[in-house]
């Protein structure tokens, strides 16, 4: 059974599509290196939550930033404790790591020196700030394309700089930039404005991939809740989500 299995049976096109989110690959569950979770413990009880619901895999991604210097080394040792005591506590769970990058200052100097933390076929999940676009984005696009990238923007929705200039956006995505929703946009517990962003792009059928984004263990019930609407049932439909692909 597929995560948050609540669609009606007398659907039979959601019923079909149960399975589409077994995949979550945007959270912060490594203890203590970002805004994410603090203790194992806290981060164990958001994975048991999450087996529970239906996640078969989980790749978590830290924030890499200014604001937060992980090196990919630091990463690394603590999820491999995470990844111990789970295995520890018998969770049944595929625990994975790459990394959230913020598109700041310092991201080009972390782009070119070749120690990028991807995931599946080599995609890089990146986030740009919230108040402004960033100078040359569709430069450095370009540049990490021409790498072999595959670049995932988290939570487009929440820029609401391209809501006016719808535009632009449909131009990256034009581009090949993969688009990866947050699962609580499909409400309006962060914003009403960004929830008409994320109806806009489920509109346009311009999201790739959904997470959960999850910080700490306040998110589990309003996932929950956001996974019974309508506009999580249209996407479970849509045929455009690939996170299961990321299984293999």
């Amino acid at each position: 059974m597929g995560i948050f299995n609540f669609h009606k049976k007398s659907n039979p096109a959601a019923s079909a599509n149960t399975g589409f989110y077994n995949i979550d690959l945007h959270s912060h569950l490594i203890p203590g290196v970002d805004d994410g979770v603090q203790s194992i413990g806290e981060s164990l009880n958001i994975i048991s939550s999450l087996v529970n619901l239906g996640i078969k895999k989980i790749i978590t991604t830290p924030h890499i930033s200014q604001r937060y210097p992980n090196s990919p080394e630091r990463i690394h040792q603590a999820f491999d404790q995470l990844k111990n005591k789970a295995a520890e506590k018998n969770i049944d769970i595929e625990l994975e790591v790459a990394a959230e990058y913020m598109v700041d200052e310092g991201f080009q100097d972390i782009f070119e020196s070749g120690k990028l933390m991807t995931f599946g076929n080599n995609f890089v999940l990146i986030e740009l700030s919230t108040y402004s676009p960033y100078p040359g984005f569709s430069d450095l696009l370009f540049e990490m394309q021409s790498n072999g990238y595959n670049v995932v923007l988290a939570h487009p929705e929440r820029y609401l700089f391209w809501q006016y200039d719808f535009e632009t956006i449909k131009k990256l995505k034009d581009r090949e930039l993969y688009f990866q929703m947050n699962i609580l946009s499909l409400t309006k517990i962060y914003s009403a404005e960004i929830h008409k962003m994320a109806v806009q792009l489920i509109k346009e059928r311009m999201v790739d991939f959904i997470g959960s984004d999850i910080h700490n263990p306040e998110y589990l019930p309003l996932i929950k809740k956001a996974a019974e609407g309508k506009l999580y049932q249209e996407l479970s439909v849509s045929g455009q989500i690939k996170n299961n692909q990321l299984l293999a």
